[in-house]
């Protein structure tokens, strides 16, 4: 399916500025789509900032100039910027950039990850305040069209704001290659004579690390030795997280990681005895098909999108039922032939996406709007 924009004259630009550097799935995203297009367009540009020396600038940046970096600004003079460099489509990887609409010639075209700031309560995410609603339903409505990263995405984006079902697309997230290779023949992390539970995400109240928290002391108290390590960059929820292993005297227990390259992270799954990831809300859940690729079983959440991605290769549990999430990890912890049958069901499941895909399947919106 791969193919070249450049029979259609087509210049394309990755409006990157928000999210190239952003330490979440949507950075990810960004920064996986950065690298394939250039191999897949005739005239591509990454819009950013600033420019750096990471192999994602060897082949066409474009860096707004210094004075248009401010947000008041950037959405008054960067669309004529933009219109005056002559794109013929626009792509942002997030709504909240999405500050050029009908500039020029421009098409614009934009993914949504998730709707967790409308759909979940505000003791989990922070609301969108309902002037925001309603200007985000005004620049949908404008732009050409719009990619979701799963169909439970694609649902929430047709009910709270109206679009169409024809105007968006469904393109999956993918993995890094890291983590698709033999998970036998690589290195992984000496865990000592203690197992781990492996958590993996953004310190945040949706994620429900809590929830992690309580199982593991519950898991202690029927016996079982593991412990657990978080792996992923600190949030708002953390003094609560840290106070949560403090009043169950879980400190000796709980290793809080932080940022790890991505080939240590595989190697994390690798030896992990599962991955827990009972969030409240997700648009797609990267960690899950990295631990399914990565030969580690998962638990994650029956809530939006994780029951699409995960299909029937992970355990599922009601985000808000604790004793759900302890009980089925017990179970999994002492079930080695469940463990071994969700281990060969994720590997094969985790075939279903990559990153060469999303950009083949990119590309293909891009050439139907241009049409």
């Amino acid at each position: 399916m791969t193919g070249a924009l450049a029979p259609l004259g087509a210049r394309v630009g990755l409006v990157a500025t928000g999210t190239f550097d952003d330490p979440t799935g949507i950075g990810t995203y960004t920064r996986q789509l950065s690298m394939r297009l250039p191999g897949r367009i005739g005239d591509f540009a990454c819009v950013r900032d600033e420019k750096d020396d990471s192999p994602e600038f060897l082949t066409g940046t474009l860096v707004l100039p210094r004075s248009m970096r401010l947000g008041a600004i950037r959405r008054i003079a960067a669309p004529f910027y933009m219109a005056w460099k002559g794109f013929d489509l626009l792509h942002f990887p997030s709504e909240p950039d999405l500050y050029l609409l009908k500039s020029g010639r421009a098409k614009v075209v934009v993914t949504i990850h998730g709707l967790a700031s409308i759909r979940l309560p505000a003791e989990l995410h922070e609301k969108l305040p309902r002037r925001a609603q309603i200007k985000y339903r005004h620049l949908l409505e404008a732009s050409d069209h719009i990619v979701t990263v799963s169909e439970s995405s694609k649902r929430d984006v047709m009910e709270v704001y109206g679009v169409p079902s024809d105007k968006i697309t469904v393109v999956y997230n993918g993995i890094d290659e890291v983590f698709n290779q033999d998970p036998e023949s690589l290195p992984k992390i000496d865990s000592g004579d203690r197992p781990y539970l492996l958590s993996v995400c953004a310190l945040l109240a949706k994620k429900n690390v809590r929830a992690i928290v309580l199982t593991l002391a519950a898991l202690k108290e029927r016996g079982l030795p593991h412990r657990l390590v978080h792996i992923g960059p600190p949030g708002p929820a953390q003094d609560s997280i840290e106070a949560e292993v403090r009043r169950f005297n879980l400190r000796k227990d709980v290793e809080f990681k932080g940022y790890v390259p991505k080939d240590e992270l595989a190697a994390y799954y690798r030896s992990a005895d599962a991955l827990l990831f009972p969030s409240f809300h997700e648009g797609f859940g990267i960690p899950i098909v990295e631990a399914m690729a990565s030969g580690c079983p998962v638990v994650t959440s029956t809530a939006f999108s994780m029951p699409e991605i995960s299909g029937d290769a992970a355990l599922l549990v009601d985000p808000y039922n604790v004793e759900s999430l302890i009980s089925v990890t017990h179970r999994l912890l002492t079930n080695r032939s469940l463990r071994e049958e969700m281990v060969e069901l994720g590997r094969l499941r985790s075939k279903r996406f990559s990153w060469n895909r999303c950009a083949d399947e990119t590309v293909a919106v891009y050439r139907a709007v241009l049409k």
